[in-house]
């Protein structure tokens, strides 16, 4: 990646990194980036042509088509909630995979999926179907086929954020999630 594109990916991740500690309230854990300027980077790194992947708390690996503020802010989100969580919740599932989606895409206002505006349910462009994927495996395999997927997941959050005290309610519902006294929803 060329000099002037990095300086570019950082002030961008800066960006990323602030909008995720306003939700938050803090964004502690700085992930390494994996960052391609171009295709064949992105698949000699394994990319399969998502726009970025987040591995744990430690790297998020971007496409071409990933860097920028909405895709860094969504696998920030998910670096915070995991880090917040710790490693054995995340991976026993004590958040199913798509309120891990679809908070991420809350968090990252991607416009793709939901309307502009707070996180009221309001912003919702499709409503989530009788049973959302769980696994990180399931989502995983229904996220390219299903175009709405990451849309109805996000109003599945907001829908649950409203009855639950909002961005309060979920924060202490991740501590309690922390500390295995809770899962999520």
């Amino acid at each position: 990646m060329a000099v002037e594109d990095r300086r570019i990916l950082q002030e961008t991740a800066a960006r990323a990194a602030a909008q995720v500690a306003n939700f938050y309230g803090s964004f502690d854990k700085q992930p390494i980036l994996l960052a391609c300027a171009s295709e064949e980077c992105d698949r000699k790194l394994g990319g399969k042509g998502a726009r970025a992947n987040t591995y744990g708390t430690t790297f998020v690996r971007l496409s071409p088509r990933g860097l920028d503020q909405t895709i860094l802010a969504h696998e920030f989100s998910h670096v915070e909630l995991h880090a917040r969580i710790g490693l054995m919740r995340f991976l026993t599932g004590a958040i199913p995979a798509w309120f891990d989606e679809g908070l991420a895409v809350i968090v990252s206002d991607d416009a793709r999926y939901v309307k502009p505006g707070s996180t009221s349910a309001l912003r919702c462009l499709a409503e989530p179907e009788v049973s959302l994927p769980s696994s990180r495996s399931q989502w995983r395999l229904l996220a390219d086929k299903t175009p709405s997927l990451y849309a109805q997941a996000a109003c599945g959050v907001m829908r649950w954020l409203e009855a639950n005290g909002g961005t309060a309610g979920l924060l202490a519902a991740i501590t309690q999630v922390a500390d295995g006294s809770r899962r999520l929803p």
